[in-house]
């Protein structure tokens, strides 16, 4: 079946596409920059429960200090990403534009 692929794309709901980037434009407005790792957890499910009900999401455990959320939803993404210089949120649209935020620390 070649056609598949095609009609997997026809299901995502333009609504759903919408409600995905409203959700992260607030978490990204928010400017959270909560660095332990102890929290991660409540925010990848505060975030996560917002979110549309396909969505997909990980918690990975860098090097040292370093961890990151992901959450997905076809071609879109957030990302919360915590490292040695701070907190940074990558949001990627349904539109494949990136919007950024950054916390640094200074050393």
């Amino acid at each position: 079946s070649t056609h598949t692929s095609e009609e997997i794309v026809e299901v995502v709901d333009e609504y759903e596409q919408q409600f995905f980037d409203d959700v992260a434009a607030i978490f990204l407005a928010s400017k959270t920059h909560e660095m332990k790792k102890e929290q991660a957890v409540n925010i990848q499910e505060y975030v996560l429960n917002k979110m549309p009900i396909q969505t997909q999401t990980s918690l990975r455990n860098l090097d040292l200090e370093e961890w990151s959320i992901y959450w997905g939803f076809y071609h879109q993404s957030l990302e919360y990403y915590v490292g040695r210089y701070g907190v940074f949120i990558t949001h990627v649209d349904r539109d494949g534009l990136e919007h950024q935020y950054s916390y640094r620390i200074s050393e």
